[in-house]
C-alpha cells in the first residue's frame, strides 16, 4: 500500500509499483451500484483489478465514492512520472481512468489551455477530463486514437464508459439487478461475488461457426461487449447505450486514381507519425508481408535511429516467412529479432494464451502473436503492427472469391454440382498452408449460396450440418436461432452505402466482425499478456473513413488484391514483397495434429470439457479427429476450435 488521500468527493487510494515485478498497456475496471444506500466494497474492486495486472505492471490506482468505484492498472508509455490514474479535472469533480493512447492529445491540450483549462500532468488521459468538461459525450468526436475509458462526473453521479471507433481496445460490462460493472477483460467481471456463471449457448454456436464470438455477445449470458464506436451512461437508476461513430458516407468520393493516391499518401504518413509518439523504446512487428513492410518503410523515413523489428518463423517451409522479414530488415537496416514457433511452444503456452483470450477466441495465429509479443517485450514497450490493412485495402483472397463467384454461378448447376464438386472431392487432404485443395472445397461449398451469404461462408469453420451432428440435443433445443449468418446479415442490412453495393457490404461487415472480434481481439489479448502496447496505423479513423469512401474497384483491380497499397509502395519495397501472394499468418497445425501434437490433442479434446460436459456428441468428436489423423479430411480449424474450447472451459466455466 502507498499513500491514501482524501478529496471532497471520495477516497483516492494510490498503489505504486515498480516496473517488471513479474506481473504479467493498461487495464480498467469499475462498479456503479444504483442503490445509493450501498457502498462499493474496496476488496472486490481490488480483486477485479488484480487479474488485470499484466495489462499494467507499472502502476495501480483506485477511486471510491460510496456507491461508485473505479480501478486501473497502468503501463507507462507517455508522461512516465505524473500519469498516475485516476486523473481529475481542476476541482476534482471528474475522475478518469483510461486504457489506450490519444494520438492528437498535444493538439487538444493546446486548444484546452487557450480556453483556460489548467493541467497538472503531461498525460493524454488528462486531456479527456478537460475535453469532457467542454463537450461531455461529444468529446468522443475529437479523440484520435485507440481507447477504452471511463469518466465519472461526481457533480451529477454520471458514469460514462466508451470504446474507440474500430474496437482496438476491448471493453466489457455487466448490468443486472441494479449493479453495473465494467472491465477491460471478462475475467475481471467474473470476480464479482454476485456474478453467476451461465454459458450463452448462442455464443457457443457462433463460436463453432467462426472460431470467435461476435459482439455484443460473450460466452457468458450476463456479460456483454461494448461495441466499437459506442458509449454507455449509467446515472442513478438509468442505463443507456448509444452509438457515436459509424461510417456514414452513402456514396464513394468520386476521386480519380491519382487524387486517391495523393490523399492516401498524406493520411498514411500522418498516421504513422502520430503513432511514433512515445517516451519509451518502440519497435515494429515485421512478418515480411506487404502491410508490415510498408509500415517499416514509412517509419524509417522519419526515424534516425535503427528500428527494432520482430518476426516469428517456422521449421515447416510452406509456412515460414523468415526470408521476407530478413529481406525487409536488410533493406531498411533494422535491428531484427526472430524466433521459431515449434509444437512444444503450443503445449507450453496454450493454457496461458487461452486465459488471456477469455472471451473464447480460436485464431491459430494467437500462438505466434503471443510469442512475438513476448520476444518484443524483452526489447521495447510499444510495437507498430499492420493489422487492418487487409480489410481496408482488400487483401484477403475471399474478395477474389466473391468476384469470381459471379462468373462461376453462370456455369450450369448440373456441371457445378455433378462434375466439378465430385472432382474436388477426389483431391487428397493437404497439410500445406492454405492449399489448393482446401480453398477449392471451401469455394465450391459456398458457391451454392447467394453472394452475400457466400462471403460469410468463406470464413465458417463448422457448417450447419456439422453443428447439428456435433452439439447435443439439449444445446440445440435451447437455441432460439441456429443461424450464425445473422451476424453478417445484420451489418449487410445496416450498411450506410447503396443497397446494391455488395463489395461495400463485404468490407463493412468484415470491419465490424472479423477485424474487431477476431483480429483486434487477438492482438490486444496476446500483446497485453506480455505488457506490450501495439499500435495500428492503418486504423487511424481518418484513414479508415477515407479508404471506405474509395471505390472497391480501385482497391482490387482486375483481381489484383491491395492494388492501391501496392502502387503506393512500388518504388519503396522489393518486387518480391509487392508481388508475392497473400499467405496469411498461419501455423502448421494440420501436420502437427497428425504428428507431434496428436497425443496432446486427443488427451485434451477427449477430456471432461468436451466429452463429459454434455455439450457435444462424443462420437462426432472422435470421427472428426480420426478423419484428420488418417488423412481423409483436413479438419485443422475445427480441431483447433475444440482444443481451445477445452482449455477455456477448464479455466473459466
Amino acid at each position: 500500500p502507498g499513500s491514501q488521500g482524501a478529496s471532497a468527493f471520495g477516497i483516492i487510494i494510490n498503489y505504486n509499483y515498480q516496473a517488471n515485478l513479474g506481473l504479467n498497456m493498461c487495464g480498467i475496471a469499475g462498479i456503479y451500484l444504483q442503490d445509493k444506500s450501498k457502498i462499493v466494497d474496496n476488496t472486490i474492486l481490488k480483486d477485479m483489478c488484480s487479474v488485470l495486472g499484466h495489462r499494467g505492471p507499472d502502476d495501480a490506482g483506485y477511486f471510491l465514492d460510496r456507491n461508485i468505484g473505479l480501478a486501473m492498472r497502468r503501463l507507462s508509455i507517455i508522461d512516465l512520472p505524473t500519469g498516475h490514474q485516476p486523473i481529475h479535472n481542476e476541482d476534482k469533480t471528474l475522475q478518469v481512468i483510461f486504457n489506450g493512447e490519444i494520438y492528437n492529445y498535444l493538439e487538444l491540450r493546446a486548444e484546452l489551455i487557450k480556453k483556460g483549462h489548467v493541467f497538472y500532468t503531461n498525460s493524454d488521459t488528462e486531456v479527456i477530463a478537460h475535453l469532457y468538461e467542454e463537450k461531455q459525450e461529444d468529446c468522443l468526436q475529437d479523440l484520435s486514437g485507440m481507447f477504452a475509458f471511463a469518466v465519472l462526473d461526481l457533480s451529477n453521479r454520471k458514469l460514462l464508459i466508451a470504446r474507440d471507433r474500430l474496437g482496438i481496445k476491448p471493453l466489457y460490462y455487466y448490468y443486472k439487478s441494479g449493479i453495473f460493472a465494467f472491465a477491460s477483460e471478462v475475467k475481471a467481471i467474473l470476480r464479482l461475488p454476485c456474478f453467476q456463471k451461465e454459458l450463452d449457448f448462442a455464443s457457443l454456436y457462433n463460436f463453432l461457426s467462426l472460431n470467435y464470438v461476435p459482439g455484443p455477445l460473450t460466452m457468458f449470458k450476463d456479460i456483454k461487449q461494448l461495441l466499437p464506436g459506442y458509449y454507455s451512461i449509467t446515472q442513478d437508476d438509468t442505463f443507456k447505450i448509444k452509438q457515436y461513430w459509424d461510417l456514414d458516407s452513402e456514396n464513394y468520393s468520386g476521386l480519380n486514381e491519382e487524387a486517391v493516391m495523393e490523399r492516401l499518401g498524406h493520411l498514411l504518413r500522418n498516421s504513422v507519425n502520430m503513432m511514433l509518439k512515445s517516451d519509451v523504446p518502440l519497435g515494429a512487428f515485421l512478418s515480411g508481408g506487404l502491410d508490415s513492410s510498408c509500415l517499416v518503410s514509412l517509419i524509417q523515413e522519419v526515424r534516425q535511429a535503427p528500428l527494432k523489428t520482430f518476426s516469428v518463423g517456422f521449421n515447416e517451409k510452406s509456412y515460414d516467412e523468415s526470408y521476407f522479414s530478413r529481406l525487409i530488415s536488410k533493406r531498411f537496416h533494422t535491428q531484427h529479432y526472430g524466433i521459431i514457433c515449434k509444437p512444444a511452444d503450443l503445449i507450453e503456452w496454450l493454457p496461458k494464451i487461452v486465459w488471456h483470450a477469455d472471451n473464447l477466441l480460436a485464431d491459430p495465429s494467437m500462438v505466434p502473436t503471443y510469442l512475438l509479443s513476448k520476444l518484443a517485450r524483452e526489447q521495447v514497450k510499444v510495437c507498430i503492427s499492420g493489422d487492418g490493412g487487409d480489410e481496408l485495402f482488400m487483401g484477403y483472397p475471399t474478395y477474389q472469391a466473391d468476384a469470381f463467384l459471379k462468373f462461376y454461378q453462370r456455369i450450369p448447376g448440373f456441371i457445378r454440382r455433378g462434375i466439378i464438386k465430385n472432382l474436388a472431392n477426389f483431391l487428397p487432404a493437404s497439410v500445406n498452408k492454405l492449399s489448393f485443395e482446401y480453398k477449392a472445397k471451401k469455394f465450391i461449398e459456398g458457391s451454392e449460396f447467394d453472394l452475400l451469404k457466400a462471403h460469410y461462408w468463406w470464413r465458417t469453420i463448422f457448417n450447419d450440418r456439422d453443428k447439428e451432428l456435433l452439439l447435443s440435443p439439449n444445446i440445440l433445443n435451447a437455441l432460439d436461432s441456429r443461424d450464425s449468418y445473422v451476424n453478417y446479415l445484420h451489418y449487410y442490412n445496416n450498411y450506410p452505402g447503396k443497397d446494391n453495393d455488395l463489395r461495400g457490404k463485404f468490407l463493412y461487415a468484415d470491419l465490424k466482425l472479423w477485424l474487431a472480434d477476431n483480429n483486434l481481439s487477438r492482438v490486444d489479448g496476446m500483446s497485453m499478456a506480455n505488457s506490450l502496447e501495439v499500435r495500428v496505423p492503418f486504423l487511424d479513423h481518418q484513414l479508415v473513413e477515407f479508404l471506405m469512401s474509395v471505390s472497391p474497384s480501385l482497391k482490387m483491380k482486375n483481381f489484383t488484391l491491395k492494388y492501391l497499397l501496392k502502387r503506393a509502395m512500388k518504388s519503396k519495397l522489393p518486387r518480391e514483397i509487392i508481388f508475392r501472394k497473400k499467405s496469411g499468418w498461419h501455423i502448421p497445425l494440420a501436420q502437427w495434429f497428425r504428428k507431434e501434437l496428436k497425443d496432446y490433442t486427443v488427451a485434451t479434446i477427449t477430456g471432461a470439457a468436451i466429452t463429459k460436459s454434455g455439450f457435444f456428441n462424443k462420437q462426432a468428436v472422435e470421427l472428426l479427429l480420426n478423419d484428420h489423423f488418417k488423412g481423409r479430411k483436413n479438419n485443422t480449424f475445427k480441431i483447433w476450435g475444440l482444443l481451445v474450447f477445452a482449455h477455456w472451459h477448464n479455466t473459466f466455466a
